[in-house]
């Protein structure tokens, strides 16, 4: 196999593209009148990354696995929609295109090749910046001066919602990371402050917030775990400022879920929610309702009869509901296989568990894999996951504990 290089350019166009899609995901979200050009931009440029990627690197077992059993499902949620609704091709299409993201695996193992693990988050990292910025400068503007620059029309606390894409959310964990391993770059400051700003206060997700907190803590706690005196000063130190935050700042957000909270209303939904999609799940089990598309007169099947539930509110049960005991091969068997994987390799732990606790916590609300197959998931893939060995073949301790990466060029 040819191996990429990035002075001739290859590594630089494949990255390129890469940076397109996020963005172009993300824009594709904000407005939405331009939500299916842009995300079929999203879409070609995949192919071509993943055409490019199999030219120059041979995809590993576990990626073919997995790319086999994305391709198996959606070829019998397709049969199930055609004899059961007689859903064409192209709406099947317009339901489970995000699928065809995990063509990305490979492509991202490739560039992990390349630039080394911390070195390929630390290249995404800017994304996630440039992302992070337009977000609270929008709410900002929207707040301050009343001028709108998206036309979203959610609002919490005075503040628009948007969205922030899951690499967003991540990245605040992964920048304070690279703050502890690479500490001469302002960028790595730069870019935990801004996605946190645009995660707590643009997106304003209870549970992400809360979950960022205690996973933004298990990093900190994950870096001096080696020093036994150090461990015990921090976690001590940690477990106070926590007890603060839950009695003081954090205490409203936690009691904002009761149903007598301001947004009980959203509460009640959630638990109407949660019934109703159980209930599809006890009644579809093995291949859930569908991937039904939104067009479709079945489409109520999704949404209730009223038309009023939202199946990503309620995160894995509502993918239950719709794809059945897929989850577990979509899902959960990756998410074991990523946990084998942190625990034998010391490299993965610092930054692999925060990740891991983050992607499970919030698969009750915002599900990675569902309904929208989001990027983030096949790049955690191949960070942590299908064709690495026991000893990471991109970084290595160095003698303080700290990750050195091999190739150091990207610094």
């Amino acid at each position: 196999m040819v191996r990429i290089n990035e002075k001739t350019g290859n590594g630089k166009w494949l990255l390129r593209c890469i940076y397109m899609i996020f963005i172009l995901m993300f824009l594709s979200n904000v407005y939405q009148v331009f939500d299916t050009p842009l995300k079929l931009i999203s879409l070609i440029l995949t192919i071509i990354c993943f055409v490019g990627a199999c030219l120059h690197n041979r995809i590993s077992s576990g990626e073919l696995l997995y790319l086999f059993c994305i391709a198996l499902f959606l070829f019998v949620e397709f049969i199930q929609g055609l004899l059961r609704y007689g859903q064409s091709l192209s709406g099947f299409f317009s339901a489970a295109y995000y699928y065809l993201f995990v063509l990305l695996l490979p492509v991202f193992t490739l560039l992990i090749r390349q630039y080394g693990r911390d070195g390929l988050l630390s290249k995404l990292e800017g994304i996630c910046i440039t992302i992070s910025l337009f977000m609270v400068a929008s709410s900002l503007l929207r707040f301050l001066f009343g001028i709108d620059v998206t036309g979203i029309t959610r609002m919490r606390s005075g503040f628009i919602r948007i969205n922030a894409p899951f690499l967003v959310q991540l990245m605040s964990m992964i920048s304070l990371y690279l703050c502890f391993v690479d500490r001469g770059r302002v960028t790595h400051k730069i870019g935990f402050v801004t996605c946190t700003l645009a995660v707590v206060f643009v997106y304003q997700s209870r549970l992400v917030d809360l979950l960022l907190v205690f996973c933004l803590a298990l990093v900190i706690l994950n870096r001096y775990r080696r020093n036994s005196a150090s461990f015990y000063l921090v976690g001590m130190g940690l477990v106070i400022f926590l007890v603060f935050l839950l009695f003081g700042p954090l205490n409203s957000l936690v009691t904002s879920f009761s149903v007598n909270s301001e947004y009980g209303g959203n509460t009640v939904t959630r638990v109407y929610e949660t019934d109703y999609y159980t209930t599809l799940f006890r009644d579809n089990i093995l291949n859930g309702v569908g991937l039904i598309a939104y067009d479709s007169p079945y489409h109520s099947i999704i949404s209730g009869s009223l038309g009023s539930y939202y199946i990503d509110d309620v995160g894995i049960i509502g993918a239950l509901a719709a794809i059945g005991l897929w989850v577990i091969i979509l899902f959960l068997i990756p998410i074991l296989i990523l946990g084998k994987n942190i625990i034998l390799n010391p490299s993965y732990q610092m930054l692999g568990w925060p990740l891991l606790l983050f992607i499970i916590g919030t698969s009750f609300t915002t599900f990675i894999v569902f309904p929208y197959f989001d990027p983030a998931w096949p790049l955690f893939l191949a960070v942590f996951g299908f064709n690495r060995s026991k000893q990471d073949t991109n970084t290595s301790l160095s003698t303080n504990g700290h990750f050195k990466t091999k190739d150091e060029s990207w610094r």
